[in-house]
């Protein structure tokens, strides 16, 4: 069998971008099928031969809301349980799952389609969605198998082109599925869904390398397990880390609830006061708005890195105050002056990477698992209340302010400020005490490797860890 030599993330990210291009294919079918049981409703009980857009649109987020606590609930336990299990079994599992359960999604939206069931139907595979961990589930793992398979010094750049993938996933569903709906229906974008699934999970399951150690297989793994390995490594205190681990931890709560109501924020807002877009046009500034935090993810912040050799503080530092201008500008503009919120945001999620980047440093590989099913249970968290809190304010204050929710996330993202400086500041020494020691251990973690598995070997090229694996061609 040949062999050729291929970044080990490249795996990773090619699931990551199916994942992230089809994560918006719901939404969009969900309006559509709400459309055609309202016009069917209308042809036999109403005189009138047309439906208001305005019901239609009250209608479908009320659905959305239904569906999103569909995929929210189910999966908090999912991902705690199974992120937490990788620890033991491998990342492969965390991967495959939640696959699964967008694949049975979409087989289950085709068949709404085809045969015009009624909107309950889609239940089926929003709880698939939920029941398998949603997507969420696979970043954990994701984030996981790059922190088992990269170098500290890598590691923030790697946890940024994820970010950066996710958005550009995003974006590219967006504008795809929408054209591609828009000429062809949606049966052709559906059945691309399923057949890109599919190849996900055989490319994970065949093509990708366990980060694990395959020695820890077959362990039994209860739910005692789960509370223990999650409680453990937030309350064990080896290398001094406790206090900073838990300071990290409320960091990423107050990120997450901030950052995963952003873009519900923005659409809510621009259409109405004081900006007033139109569907089309909130369309695009929605778009442009995604772009940029990709371009930000994907390139800046290597730029930044490599050229002005910005650490893990200054980065963080340069994302949040990108969040607090770019937010600071929604909320005063009332006019164009509005985009400049865009190029402003740059960089404004990056503090998600680098927290999730310190929180990485700080666990051994056993328990890397346990601390992104606590970085996942957050996302989570944050995909349910930040809407809420969100909707909340600007319905209260929409008549007189609608601008308070951008002044309450500037806030958000202040607090978070105030708290790393607070980090930096305390723990500034036991930090470089703490980085010296993990590359101490990434060094001889490289030699283990190496000596166990031949087929493994470091390469440092382009600065990147780099692993032999079989290609489609060859395998």
């Amino acid at each position: 069998m040949a062999f050729t030599s291929a970044p080990v993330e490249t795996t990773v990210f090619i699931a990551y971008a199916i994942f992230a291009l089809l994560s918006v294919q719901g939404v969009v079918f969900t309006k559509y099928i709400i459309q055609l049981n309202l016009n069917v409703s209308s042809a036999l009980n109403s005189s009138s031969d047309l439906v208001e857009e305005d019901y239609v649109q009250v209608l479908t987020a009320e659905w959305t809301t239904v569906f999103l606590l569909c995929q929210s609930l189910p999966a908090l336990f999912v991902i705690l349980y199974i992120s937490t299990w990788s620890d033991r079994v491998g990342r492969k599992i965390t991967l495959i799952v939640p696959a699964v359960g967008l694949l049975v999604s979409s087989v289950s939206f085709t068949c709404v389609y085809l045969l015009e069931l009624p909107v309950p139907y889609l239940f089926i595979g929003n709880l698939a969605i939920g029941l398998t961990g949603n997507t969420i589930l696979q970043r954990s793992g994701a984030s996981s198998y790059i922190g088992d398979t990269c170098t500290s010094e890598q590691i923030t750049i790697r946890m940024s082109i994820l970010l950066g993938i996710t958005f550009l996933g995003v974006c590219l569903g967006q504008l795809c599925f929408s054209f591609w709906i828009e000429k062809a229906g949606f049966l052709q974008p559906f059945l691309f869904a399923i057949v890109l699934l599919l190849f996900s999970i055989f490319y994970i399951t065949c093509l990708m390398k366990e980060s694990v150690d395959v020695d820890q297989k077959g362990e039994t793994f209860s739910l005692k397990h789960v509370v223990r390995d999650i409680v453990d490594v937030i309350t064990s205190n080896r290398n001094n880390r406790r206090k900073l681990v838990s300071l990290w931890m409320a960091a990423r709560v107050l990120n997450s609830i901030t950052i995963n109501s952003l873009f519900h924020g923005i659409q809510l807002y621009v259409i109405g006061p004081p900006l007033h877009m139109t569907i089309k046009a909130a369309g695009y500034f929605s778009f442009l708005f995604y772009m940029s935090n990709t371009i930000g993810m994907l390139f800046i912040t290597k730029a930044l890195k490599k050229f002005c050799n910005a650490g893990d503080y200054a980065l963080f530092y340069i994302g949040s105050t990108s969040a607090i201008l770019s937010s600071l500008v929604l909320a005063t503009a009332t006019d164009d002056i509005v985009y400049i919120a865009i190029p402003l945001a740059v960089l404004m999620v990056l503090p998600k990477a680098i927290i999730e980047a310190r929180l990485s440093k700080f666990v051994e590989q056993n328990e890397r698992g346990a601390i992104f099913a606590l970085i996942g249970l957050s996302d989570n968290l944050g995909f349910v209340l930040g809407p809420i809190w969100i909707g909340t304010i600007y319905s209260a204050t929409v008549q007189y302010l609608p601008s308070m929710i951008w002044y309450t996330f500037t806030g958000l993202s202040l607090v978070t400020t105030l708290l790393v400086i607070f980090i930096h500041l305390k723990f500034g020494s036991i930090y470089a005490q703490f980085d010296e020691k993990t590359k101490k251990k990434n060094e001889e973690k490289d030699e283990i490797i190496s000596e166990k598995h031949p087929l493994l070997e470091k390469q440092k090229t382009n600065n990147n860890f780099q692993i032999s694996m079989p290609t489609l061609e060859n395998a």
